[in-house]
């Protein structure tokens, strides 16, 4: 297959240019990428000025990447190699990790790199890394696919691999910048197995004379080559994910056994023989190096029986796949058919079925997915979504973002495969029917919209070398560079601008805004217990980015090695009595917990737990309770948390309680009213701060009162201040306690609270025991100057500072000052 022919040196030229402008594309995105999450920092105002071990927000769908950090971490940390284990979440016992750890050893090795140019704390280093971690990636698998392209179908090929690689939405979705995940290494691998196909001639080759022209490899050798490159990237693919690679595999060869079923015929008459060996050298060394891959990553002390991951079962799977690919391909290629040799597809097919057959054995303890309450948690995830189902959540904004310029290769191969009398339609055939069969996927369920991308490409490579056979090399190359100007380029600089956009104008998308929240959230639960481990109960998405930012342990997370994890929390949020979640409280160690009014997750957990019950029954659950009807156990014990400013989170509402069994009923009226009053809810505190006092031990009660008071000044609420501060009186006569009463009427800024006359009757009631000290003299002060007697009020402010800078006492001298100031300036103090 040749789409240009040139000389090494022009092909050369051409692919670093191509590489030139693609790395230039990806810094630009990148530095787009940084000013925005640098933008989340400023739209949304700290609640809290607490400090979180990792502070760097993230957009809310990268969340992944927070989990990876945190492997990364432990890796730097000393963790063992090869991530097997977490205490991440599923609290107190951690569960298993099957993704690869060569993506968490490359985040580590990032940190380690960004520490040693910028000195940064290696956390902090390696949170950093984000911003750039996937540009070298994406550069390096560009430089090899398109390298590899270009040497077997001219530079305009590898050019349009280069560009389409970063220009194709559903490939460059995985690479983006901040988005540190294993996706864009998925969408090469799987690229690369269908590509690698495509060159393979879907294992039909043509020998032909020197100018004669064909899509088909030209010997069997050149065949072979490309099978090797679809094997080690179909083998590279399973050790990342089983579960994204396994399909890709069964498409390539059910395609290519259908597509042998119906253009062998036309593909003899044009003088194409078919190899079956190429396609047992494909399912041979797939399912070696899938082997080797297994080995590396779980041999000797993790062997296991996960089907969920890469398995020599599944190896075993690719061998046979492989063989009955051979089998039946070449079938269907003899002339005339005979009859299909049965027997020998015995063998394949037992190695095909053994994985299925020990699912269907085994059931959910080899193979999670088959358990209901995963099957279930798929309909609740987005990536588990079909595209009308986005649609209709987000808008057609989300349906173009797939159905658009990409789907181009697959209307050009339906058009070269309709041609009658077209040359390799076969190949054709097996290309396009791939690619269809990669975007009816993706329609079923968003997720698979990122292995559309790739063969979608490898198709437009087809598809154009067969519709300019004939043509001039003037020719082709503009409708390659018109492509890539109308198509790949373009979208790449939409794509980007859709952000820097917004950065201009500091806009941010609701959903990110969150982020910086949930780190406050972490600060705030960090101040409330300031050491000591915090395991957190909150929704999934909740649970990965406060458990982030606060290094946190959590409970339920929606990753499949989570289950038991997830289905603990659901189990918690769903149960009945409040006896019953407090005996899972105890048994997972849950020491804090989160209701974010927004995405509180209830009703799925509880359709999760509960299918078949009918949704009314929510109602009658601890999180209902807590979250809707606010009827707290006496068990936990509310923390105050002041909700951010309002413009881009109108309805979030944040409620944090922390895990205090032995907490008094005086101490749960006490917290539930400092929490309603930094909420702002300065009613329903005073209620909940006296019912405290009113159960203290009356010993107590003076003490309780003051506190009250001095919260609820210092939170603006100086009518309840003051109620406060009488109350205390009332418990226990106290100079200072008349000090601070007559403060707060002398200067609140309320006009209902204000009573400079009474202010100044209470200190002059005060009896001449009572020292008139500097204090005393600053308060006598503003009562003056509320009555109007400012003169008077400037001469005592004025002894009072003098006597307070006498005392040493500089804080106290310098509030004085800015009193003294205002009198001067015939204006009484107002707080």
């Amino acid at each position: 297959m040749r789409l240009t022919h040139e000389s090494p040196r022009v092909r050369w030229l051409v692919l670093l240019a191509a590489w030139a402008l693609v790395a230039g594309l990806g810094a630009w995105h990148m530095a787009v990428m940084r000013d925005y999450v640098a933008s989340l920092e400023g739209v949304v105002p700290r609640a809290t000025a607490a400090a979180t071990p990792l502070q760097r927000p993230l957009p809310s769908n990268y969340a992944d990447a927070m989990m990876w950090t945190r492997y990364a971490l432990a890796l730097q940390e000393g963790a063992p190699a090869r991530v097997r284990t977490t205490e991440i979440d599923n609290a107190p016992g951690g569960r298993e990790v099957h993704w690869h750890s060569g993506l968490a050893h490359l985040l580590a090795l990032a940190g380690r790199l960004q520490r040693a140019v910028t000195g940064e704390p290696l956390p902090r280093a390696t949170e950093q890394a984000l911003a750039w971690f996937n540009l070298p990636l994406l550069i390096v698998v560009t430089v090899f696919f398109s390298a590899w392209t270009a040497r077997r179908a001219g530079a305009a090929a590898g050019a349009l691999v280069a560009l389409g690689l970063i220009g194709v939405e559903d490939h460059y979705a995985g690479c983006a910048p901040n988005y540190v995940d294993h996706h864009g290494l998925l969408s090469a691998a799987v690229f690369g197995v269908v590509l690698g196909a495509v060159f393979m001639g879907g294992g039909w080759w043509r020998a032909r004379s020197d100018g004669e022209e064909s899509l088909l490899p030209a010997s069997p050798e050149a065949a072979r080559g490309a099978a090797t490159f679809s094997a080690v990237c179909g083998a590279i693919g399973l050790w990342i994910s089983a579960a994204t690679v396994i399909p890709v595999i069964v498409i390539v060869g059910g395609c290519a056994v259908l597509a042998s079923a119906f253009g062998a015929a036309a593909a003899r008459r044009e003088g194409a023989r078919f190899d079956a060996a190429l396609w047992r050298w494909w399912g041979r060394l797939g399912a070696g190096l899938s082997v080797g891959f297994y080995l590396l990553e779980y041999a000797p002390s993790h062997l296991g029986l996960r089907l969920e991951v890469n398995h020599p079962l599944h190896a075993l799977a690719w061998w046979g796949g492989g063989e009955l690919v051979a089998l039946l391909a070449a079938w269907r290629a003899e002339a005339p058919a005979g009859a299909l040799p049965r027997r020998r597809a015995l063998l394949p097919l037992g190695a095909l079925a053994a994985a299925p057959v020990v699912i269907v054995a085994l059931g959910t303890r080899v193979f999670v997915a088959s358990d209901p309450f995963v099957a279930k948690l798929s309909h609740d995830v987005a990536e588990g979504a079909s595209l009308w189902r986005i649609v209709g959540a987000f808008g057609w904004k989300e349906f173009f973002t797939h159905v658009n310029f990409q789907l181009v290769p697959l209307a050009l191969g339906v058009w070269c495969v309709a041609g009658r009398g077209r040359p390799d339609r076969l190949l054709l055939g097996f290309a396009t029917l791939a690619g269809a069969v990669f975007v009816a996927m993706g329609f079923w369920k968003i997720r698979w919209w990122l292995n559309a991308g790739g063969p979608m490409l490898a198709l437009l490579i087809a598809a154009l070398a067969a519709l300019l056979r004939g043509r001039s090399l003037r020719v082709r190359w503009t409708v390659v560079a018109a492509l890539a100007a109308a198509g790949f380029v373009p979208a790449t600089v939409w794509h980007i601008g859709r952000i820097a956009g917004p950065v201009r104008q500091r806009i941010v998308a609701n959903d990110d805004a969150v982020q910086p929240v949930y780190r406050d959230v972490a600060g705030a639960l960090r101040a409330a217990q300031p050491t000591g481990e915090i395991v957190l109960l909150a929704s999934p998405n909740a649970s990965v980015s406060i458990g982030y930012y606060g290094r946190f342990k959590t409970l339920g997370t929606l990753y499949w090695e989570n289950t038991a994890g997830l289905r603990a929390a659901a189990e918690i949020f769903s149960a009945e009595t409040d006896e019953e979640a407090l005996r899972l409280f105890r048994r997972h160690g849950v020491t804090h917990l989160a209701i974010i009014s927004r995405e509180n997750y209830f009703a799925e957990y509880f359709a999760l737990l509960r299918p078949d019950a009918p949704a009314t029954d929510i109602v009658k659950t601890f999180g209902h309770r807590l979250g809707s009807q606010l009827r707290q156990p006496a068990w936990l014990r509310s923390l105050p948390y002041a909700n951010p400013a309002k413009p881009l989170l109108p309805d979030l509402v944040v409620r944090l309680y922390q895990f205090a069994p032995d907490q008094s009923l005086p101490e749960v009226y006490w917290h539930l009213g400092r929490t309603q009053l930094a909420g702002g809810n300065v009613a329903d505190a005073e209620t909940h701060l006296a019912e405290a006092i009113t159960h203290s031990a009356p010993a107590q009660r003076a003490a309780q009162a003051i506190a009250a008071a001095n919260l609820c000044y210092r939170a603006g609420a100086h009518a309840a201040a003051a109620r406060f501060f009488r109350a205390a009186l009332a418990e226990r006569p106290d100079p200072a306690i008349t000090r601070d009463l007559s403060w707060v009427l002398a200067t609140s800024g309320d006009a209902a609270v204000r009573d400079g006359t009474r202010a100044l009757a209470l200190l002059e009631e005060l009896p001449s025991t009572v020292p008139r000290d500097y204090r005393f003299k600053d308060n006598l002060a503003a009562a003056l100057a509320a009555c109007g007697r400012l003169a008077e009020a400037a001469e005592v402010a004025a002894r009072a500072l003098d006597e307070a800078r006498a005392a040493g006492d500089g804080a106290f001298a310098s509030a004085c000052e800015k009193h003294l100031a205002a009198y001067r300036a015939g204006q009484p103090w107002r707080q």
